[in-house]
């Protein structure tokens, strides 16, 4: 038997994590903590602020997206993992069935 084991608990907890992240990163923009031309009279300064600004909110929809992506895959690895332990079940109970089905009847070569 495998020593490879899913631990569903902790996957889902990892999605809720990325979930909450998603939700709260939403409330932040970048305008709100970077001045606006009118609060510096500095053209060539506000040209690098407004550049800054940018490249800010650029990384972080790319790291939102990332996150996203991430969620939705782990989600998908959790449901296929919960959807496989649910049919095996399902078979186990047919394989006991079974095996108590067989359980008067000698095994081949067990010398009974």
């Amino acid at each position: 038997m495998s020593d490879f084991e899913v631990d569903l608990e902790a996957m889902s907890s990892f999605v809720e994590s990325l979930a909450s992240f998603e939700k709260e990163a939403k409330g932040y923009d970048v305008e709100d903590w970077v001045p606006n031309s009118g609060m510096l009279e500095n053209s060539d300064l506000w040209d690098r602020t407004n550049a800054f600004q940018d490249t800010w909110e650029k990384g972080l929809n790319d790291l939102r997206d990332d996150i996203s992506k991430a969620s939705s895959a782990v989600s998908g690895a959790l449901e296929a993992y919960a959807e496989y332990m649910e049919q095996a079940k399902v078979h186990m109970r047919e394989v006991t069935k079974a095996a108590a089905y067989l359980s008067p009847f000698p095994a081949v070569g067990s010398g009974a």
